[in-house]
């Protein structure tokens, strides 16, 4: 179940995105909201592995894209693997 603070539109991407992740690393500690002071953002989903960290910025339906080169650069600096996933509609 998402938080309040979620809508509906983002839920629908982060629990797409949570099932691959637990597809693609069963071994994985998947979290949610990190917040990376590096970056002044919050991270939506990470996926910490044994020999991998995997960080993704969720785009829904109701956001911009205006941000998301400077959110996954940031992200390039404390991850292995960035992933932005993109609502169909991008």
């Amino acid at each position: 179940m998402m938080p309040t603070y979620r809508s509906e539109a983002e839920a629908e991407v982060r629990v797409a995105v949570v099932d691959r992740l637990r597809q693609i690393r069963p071994d994985a500690r998947i979290m949610h909201e990190v917040n990376a002071s590096s970056f002044g953002n919050r991270i939506d989903v990470l996926a910490v592995a044994p020999a991998e960290i995997i960080a993704v910025e969720i785009k829904s339906a109701k956001d911009k894209l205006d941000r998301l080169p400077d959110q996954l650069a940031a992200m390039r600096g404390c991850a292995h693997t960035v992933i932005a996933a993109l609502h169909e509609k991008f």
